[in-house]
């Protein structure tokens, strides 16, 4: 599952955009460099904030909408329920223009509130694909696995030989085969030959290397594999430097029908084991010695970001999927109050019954998803919750204190520059507003006992709201509008 959600940074566009982002992320990560402090978790820290700021005028589009929508939202309805029993071509058509009328009326479309979203999807799928391959986007930190593959590949000709050579031996000694080990998984995975059998160092190197920048890669569990496969070769070592020539010729004389099998014995039985012992360890120091630079980099508060909660274990490890979703439910929540406007009765709105289910299952999801994904894009989560948080009771308080006719009026605008450069005449307001709903039984749908008004059948049926005392009834926007019209 962890893969098949963050590949979707391969995607055409989506790639794109996450080369932009992880640009950014190394810039980060050179300037804290520049003061010594080379932490990945700071860099997500500050990297969430410029990303939430770079998105923040969809957001704010996005709040536009929500705005217009709480006036929308019951003349929407009103034209549902009047053809909620009528399912013939005709009703469905007149239906569409009735609800299109309404939309040009405030001066946008059906899809002003999910385009921004739509723009924000391929940022959002980047994002992940960034944080998740921090090796990939920040060379630096690439460094780290680029030099430790180096010298695992150096190691694993021999650990390959004494592998084969030790199952040569356990063969020999209780005449069954060995149960696969640690170096097993390393040889199986990474290990690399050569026409003629030798090891293929190179390759080698950039195979254990490429799983170190896998999509959602542990490295601390590839390196932890890795020293098991040390010292699991020291020990063989410790063994085959302690048998005697009997106890060699033994070995090959079992083996002679096998010729792969007796050139390997022939090859160390005269081996200088102080020297290979000694070149293992070296390899295996200067391995755990980057494996201490990169534990540094990744530690956050006492988490390594590269790990998954679910694989780190421990209280600390489930503070990030805690927080994520409390931070999430908080973010939910803080949006439901600004826009508590447009929450009408959920009997007849299926989208505020659906809302407010989301309100819990998202913070849910947000814990499942970050104790199996890496703690990285677990504090990515939280960051970017919270900034959410920040920015919806800014900009909501910004537009409690917005007329919703100045909103249309901007739409308006908005939409007739566009006409205009299509070299279209400006959109005539006062016709879409007239042509409203007929014949729509008003309903009192408001909460604080706002009374509907009853209008001809000839005229325009509307819906007053009573969400705040500035927001003015239909009839008044309808002369706001003609004003307007008259003006241009």
């Amino acid at each position: 599952m962890t893969s098949i959600f963050l590949s979707c940074y391969n995607l055409p566009v989506i790639k794109q955009v996450a080369q932009v982002l992880g640009l950014i992320m190394n810039l980060l990560y050179k300037f804290f460099d520049m003061f010594g402090i080379q932490n990945i978790g700071l860099c997500i820290l500050i990297f969430t904030i410029l990303i939430k700021m770079i998105l923040l005028p969809m957001t704010i589009k996005q709040q536009r909408f929500t705005k217009l929508s709480s006036l929308m939202n019951p003349e929407i309805q009103a034209i549902q329920k009047k053809y909620q029993n009528k399912k013939d071509q005709d009703s469905m058509m007149k239906m569409n223009q009735e609800m299109q009328a309404i939309y040009e009326k405030y001066g946008t479309s059906p899809t002003g509130g999910c385009m921004s979203l739509l723009i924000q999807m391929p940022i959002l799928l980047a994002l992940y694909g960034v944080i998740s391959q921090i090796p990939t986007f920040i060379p630096e930190v690439g460094s780290y696995f680029e030099n430790s593959s180096a010298y695992v590949a150096e190691s694993a000709e021999y650990m390959y030989d004494l592998d084969i050579l030790d199952e040569i031996k356990y063969k020999f000694d209780n005449d069954n085969e060995k149960e696969d080990s640690k170096i097993d998984e390393i040889i199986d995975a990474y290990y690399v030959k050569k026409d003629d059998g030798s090891a293929d160092k190179d390759k080698t190197a950039d195979k254990i290397e490429e799983a170190f920048k896998a999509i959602a890669a542990s490295p601390d569990s590839i390196y932890s594999n890795i020293f098991e496969a040390y010292k699991e070769t020291d020990s063989i070592i410790d063994t085959f430097s302690a048998m005697s020539d009997e106890d060699w010729t033994k070995l090959l004389e079992a083996n002679e029908e096998s010729d792969t099998n007796r050139k390997l014995i022939e090859k160390y039985k005269e081996a200088d084991w102080t020297t290979i012992k000694s070149s293992l360890k070296e390899d295996k120091t200067n391995t755990e010695n980057i494996k201490s630079d990169v534990d540094n980099a990744y530690d956050f508060l006492t988490i390594n970001l590269s790990k998954s909660p679910s694989a780190a274990g421990g209280v600390i490890a489930i503070i990030v999927p805690l927080l994520a979703a409390a931070s999430q439910l908080l973010s939910v929540k803080i949006s439901n109050k600004f826009n508590a406007s447009q929450q009408t009765n959920t009997a007849e709105n299926p989208m505020g019954s659906s809302m407010k289910m989301m309100t819990y299952t998202m913070p849910v999801m947000s814990a499942i998803f970050c104790y199996t994904l890496p703690s990285g894009l677990g504090v990515y989560w939280i960051m970017s919750a919270l900034v959410q948080c920040v920015q919806t009771v800014i900009i909501g308080k910004y537009f409690v204190n917005i007329d919703v006719d100045d909103i249309i009026k901007s739409n308006i605008e908005k939409q007739n520059k566009k006409r205009e450069k299509k070299g279209l005449p400006p959109k005539k307001i006062t016709t879409a507003a007239t042509t409203n709903v007929k014949n729509i039984k008003t309903e009192n749908i408001a909460n604080n006992n706002s009374k509907s008004n009853n209008v001809n059948s000839d005229n325009v049926s509307a819906v007053t709201s009573n969400t705040d005392s500035s927001k003015k009834g239909i009839a008044a926007k309808a002369n706001l509008v003609n004003k307007y019209n008259d003006k241009k």
